[in-house]
């Protein structure tokens, strides 16, 4: 992975168009993919398809603990810290499977925005600024998918696909800084020319200005004028909701629960950002003759005294 995510840092017109072809592949397949499932899903029985997917996504995810237990016993430098968020991504992708998926191949989302972090990373050098720009890819999928594709068919913007995007991507994240790939870091004193934050005032104050003109809507309220309606249902659906001739139970995410889930796990991984670099100075302060790049391992600067 260090190999790879080097190749790509040094070739960045390359990596920005890989991009914007595999985002473009994710908007223009999603619909095959989908036709896919519900074809295998018939042809197998949906029961024992949920089974298999379970039992697919718990495997790759112990293969997942083997690894980053393996890499973690060779280097140790932010190794709790590193545990801590990979352990936090893990229970959140589990209760996200059990509270909020209708179907268990919904975890593709997970894959496929792991992936793409992979790609902007790159791009970003930081964990949290390839969250934002990922969420923000993912939202553009999720806005293409409910007002574009299937405008006539979704009842509702479905923050629970962009919440599995966000774990996934954060899973990727973390075995990048276990695979010893550096992190660039952010110049705080700098903070207000964050090209971040400038897209999130932006998107506020153009959401802002729609809710106030009636030009988007949280809920139908049946006037007719709103451009975008986050929810078809005049009010927010009951807490848990089961699944037509089925046992299933799950919760979608109203667009207040789904914003502020959303921004704190971006704003997670800007925290991330900052406990490795501390961690970091800190090692480097108390090893005046070695450093190392904050996702990896300790190398020598300074050779040591003969003993």
């Amino acid at each position: 992975m260090y190999t790879l995510i080097t190749w790509l840092k040094n070739r960045k017109m390359l990596t920005a168009t890989l991009v914007a072809v595999y985002m473009v592949f994710i908007l223009v397949m999603h619909d095959t993919f989908v036709a896919l499932s519900v074809w295998i899903m018939e042809k197998i029985n949906a029961d024992r398809y949920n089974l298999a997917v379970a039992i697919g996504s718990f495997s790759v995810l112990a293969l997942l603990v083997w690894y980053v237990k393996k890499k973690l016993r060779h280097y140790r430098q932010s190794s709790g810290i590193k545990t801590a968020f990979f352990t936090a991504m893990i229970c959140l992708i589990i209760l996200h499977m059990q509270a909020l998926f209708v179907v268990n191949i919904e975890i593709i989302h997970a894959f496929q925005f792991g992936f793409l972090a992979l790609l902007i990373y790159p791009l970003t050098q930081s964990h949290g600024r390839t969250m934002f720009y990922c969420t923000l890819l993912g939202a553009l999928d999720e806005f293409f998918q409910y007002k574009v594709w299937h405008s006539l068919g979704a009842d509702y913007f479905d923050f629970n696909d962009i919440v599995i995007n966000q774990l996934g991507i954060g899973i990727a994240l973390v075995l990048i800084s276990i695979a010893g790939v550096p992190t660039r870091p952010l110049d705080v004193k700098q903070w207000y020319r964050l090209p971040e934050l400038h897209i999130t005032a932006l998107l506020a104050i153009a959401i802002t200005w729609m809710l106030q003109t009636g030009r988007m809507e949280l809920y139908a309220r049946g006037t007719g004028q709103a451009w975008l309606t986050l929810s078809k249902y005049p009010d927010p659906l009951p807490f848990w909701l089961q699944l037509r001739n089925s046992d299933i139970i799950y919760h979608v995410l109203t667009p207040t629960e789904g914003l502020i889930i959303v921004f704190l796990i971006i704003a997670m991984f800007y925290l991330y950002d900052r406990l490795l670099m501390r961690q970091h100075f800190l090692q480097f302060s108390l090893n005046g003759s070695a450093t190392s790049a904050p996702g990896g391992q300790v190398k020598r600067i300074f050779p040591s005294k003969a003993r």
